[in-house]
C-alpha cells in the first residue's frame, strides 16, 4: 500500500490486489481509495471478496470493445453483498454483467452494526492492451 497524498480532510491510497487480499494481479488491476478518515480508511482495508475477479468477455475482445463503468457500491452489513448500483455505462451488456458478478463479491467484515458505507468504484476495460481490466477508482461518497 502507497501513501499518495494526505491533507487534513483527504487520504488517497493506492491499494493493489494483493495488499486486499483480492487476487487481483492476474488482470493487472488496481483501486485508488479516497476517503475522508483513518476510521473509513481502516473499514475499507477490510475489503475482502470471493469468486473471481473480472473477466473480459472473450466476444468483447475479439471485437476490440473497450468499456467504461461506474458502480455505486452501498455496504450496510457485514456479512452481505453490497447493493450495485451503475451510475454510468459505457461498453457491452457482458461487460456490465462482469461488473456486477465481481462486485457481489465484496464484503466488509469489520464494517460495525448499524453503520452504512456508500462508496464509487469504476472500471475500465481496455482491448488495446491484451484485454487489461482496470480498477480505476474507489472513493467513498459525501453522506
Amino acid at each position: 500500500m502507497k501513501l499518495l497524498a494526505r491533507s487534513s480532510r483527504a487520504l488517497a491510497v493506492v491499494i493493489t490486489g494483493a495488499a486486499l487480499g483480492l487476487g487481483l494481479a492476474q488482470t493487472s488491476a488496481h483501486a485508488k481509495t479516497v476517503v475522508d478518515d483513518d476510521d473509513q480508511t481502516k473499514t475499507l482495508q477490510c475489503l475482502t471478496r470471493s469468486g473471481e475477479a473480472p473477466v473480459y468477455p472473450p466476444e468483447d475482445l475479439k471485437r476490440r470493445l473497450d468499456g467504461f463503468y461506474r458502480i455505486k457500491l452501498g455496504f450496510m452489513a457485514s456479512d452481505r453483498a453490497p447493493e450495485v448500483a451503475f451510475i454510468f455505462k459505457a461498453g457491452s451488456e457482458r461487460q456490465r454483467e462482469e461488473i456486477e458478478r465481481f462486485a457481489q463479491s465484496y464484503r466488509l467484515p469489520c464494517l460495525q452494526p448499524g453503520e452504512r458505507l456508500e462508496v464509487v468504484q469504476e472500471f475500465k476495460f481496455n482491448a488495446s492492451d491484451f484485454g487489461q481490466i482496470v480498477l480505476v477508482k474507489f472513493f467513498r461518497t459525501q453522506r
